[in-house]
């Protein structure tokens, strides 16, 4: 099953947040979820994403950082695990849900502290010195909340040009690929 959200394209959608799932988590979270997150959980609860976006660094850099897996309330990779992980992990307060990663490298979180207010922000790993990239890992706020989030996903070119070599092999997966490339890059089909 699939979703179009705020014209991202999610893949193998789990079924939507139910209200006692969303309590549920709010428990588990010690506040409230921003009404942003529950309509987005309401329909896409975990999910496959090809979209990315630019994430600035502190040293004015960017790096772009693609969100592949959303967590859900279930599925591969459920709020539950996702939470026992960021907590031990990144030592984050309780009060932060973690939304999204990028193969398990970046993290993407919801910060509901009073603090934070419902921004998105990024755990960026650092990079091996030899790529002129940042080396240490960094927390960067990319988005004053999870829908200014989806609205600067995108499909980069390395992403479109991957998705249009892998059409011809079966009509099923180039159905997927031609639903994310007709929303992510209208016009990609033009000579």
């Amino acid at each position: 099953m699939h979703a179009i959200y705020r014209n991202v394209v999610f893949d193998n959608v789990s079924r939507p947040a139910s209200p006692e799932d969303i309590a549920s988590l709010e428990v588990a979270l010690g506040a409230s979820l921003p009404r942003d997150v529950v309509e987005f959980l309401s329909v896409v609860n975990g999910a496959d994403c090809a979209f990315s976006m630019d994430v600035t660094l502190a040293d004015g850099s960017s790096r772009n950082v693609a969100l592949q897996e959303w967590y859900g309330v279930e599925g591969p990779t459920t709020f539950e695990h996702a939470l026992d992980f960021v907590r031990e992990t990144f030592q984050v307060p309780r009060e932060v849900l973690p939304i999204a990663n990028s193969n398990a490298q970046h993290f993407f979180f919801v910060d509901l502290t009073e603090q934070g207010g419902g921004r998105v922000v990024a755990f960026v790993q650092g990079q091996p010195g030899w790529t002129g990239r940042n080396t240490a890992p960094e927390f960067v706020t990319v988005a004053n909340s999870l829908m200014e989030l989806l609205d600067e996903l995108s499909l980069d070119d390395d992403t479109v040009e991957m998705l249009q070599e892998e059409l011809g092999n079966d009509e099923e997966e180039d159905q997927r690929i031609e639903r994310i490339l007709d929303v992510g890059r209208p016009g990609w089909r033009a000579p």
